[in-house]
């Protein structure tokens, strides 16, 4: 499964969060939400995302949950690019995060992620 998307079209940034449904057989394990972050990590809100522009860094971040065990990295997809696995972790957190700087004439955005639990695999 994938988190759910973190669409940003015409820098309006809108979570469109869906409820999962909890797995019944222990251990679980499932990817929970995608924020985005500053290059400082600090939690942009729709009006600074508004603001970015050609050639500004964000960080897309993503959190997961488990019953028993842990996560390892993450993998996201933007705008169906497909970004190199990511070990990256967010300070005091435990979210896995993609840096991407964004293109030239983007002004729309598609995340979504996936969360690898170490035993479980990608979630």
């Amino acid at each position: 499964g994938e988190c759910n998307n973190y669409q940003w079209s015409d820098y309006a940034c809108v979570s469109t969060a869906t409820a999962t449904p909890t797995p019944t057989a222990p251990p679980s394990a499932q990817c929970q939400n995608i924020k985005a972050y500053s290059p400082t990590w600090e939690l942009l809100t729709a009006t600074q995302l508004s603001a970015l522009t050609t050639g500004s860094q964000v960080n897309f971040c993503a959190a997961g949950s488990a019953s028993s065990g842990s996560f390892d990295k993450a993998k996201f997809t933007i705008n169906g690019a497909v970004q190199t696995e990511t070990t990256t972790v967010r300070p005091s957190s435990t979210d896995y995060c993609q840096s991407y700087v964004i293109p030239t004439g983007t002004t729309a955005f598609n995340v979504t992620a996936q969360i690898h639990h170490i035993t479980l695999g990608w979630r």
